[in-house]
């Protein structure tokens, strides 16, 4: 179940982005492609770590589970950051403060995810407690307001309408 919820949250956040390009390019696809393929292989870590909560290989797993995000930052971000750089891919209606605001949301990630996944070192539970606060996080973050979430613009301070 859990799973789904973590899929989810990454199908909208990538909807959503959909949602602020006309058009694409060859470049733009193949990223896609190989972030869909990153979301493809998502199901296998997230069994492993299944298998393994409450054993002696609940570390090794959230290792695992965690890396997985951590190297899915890269094709994610590269997919916002193509999109997004001067605004060649994106609608000409996208406003430049949401468009700022959903990049420095992005650029948390992978922080957020090596300090996941260092803590998984450390403490595996505690790294999986970090882990659903980041998919929290991504859930309600910023790009939600680009899409038009009246509730969540007053929390980051947005006052215009699309």
């Amino acid at each position: 179940m859990t799973s789904f919820l973590i899929l989810g949250i990454i199908w909208a956040q990538h909807h959503a982005v959909y949602g602020l390009i006309r058009r694409t390019d060859p470049i733009f696809l193949l990223i896609n492609v190989v972030f869909l393929m990153w979301v493809g292989f998502l199901p296998f870590p997230a069994h492993v770590l299944g298998q393994n909560l409450g054993t002696s290989g609940e570390q090794t797993a959230m290792l695992f589970y965690a890396g997985t995000f951590l190297i899915g930052t890269v094709p994610y971000n590269l997919f916002w950051f193509y999109a997004s750089k001067g605004g060649h891919l994106l609608r000409v209606d996208v406003d430049p403060a949401r468009m700022a605001l959903t990049t420095r949301s992005y650029m948390l990630g992978p922080v957020l995810y090596a300090v996941d996944f260092g803590l998984a070192f450390v403490n595996a539970t505690a790294s999986l407690v970090v882990f659903f606060l980041i998919a929290v996080f991504y859930a309600v973050s910023p790009i939600r307001q680009i899409t038009g979430s009246r509730l969540l613009r007053p929390v980051f301070g947005i006052t215009q309408g699309r």
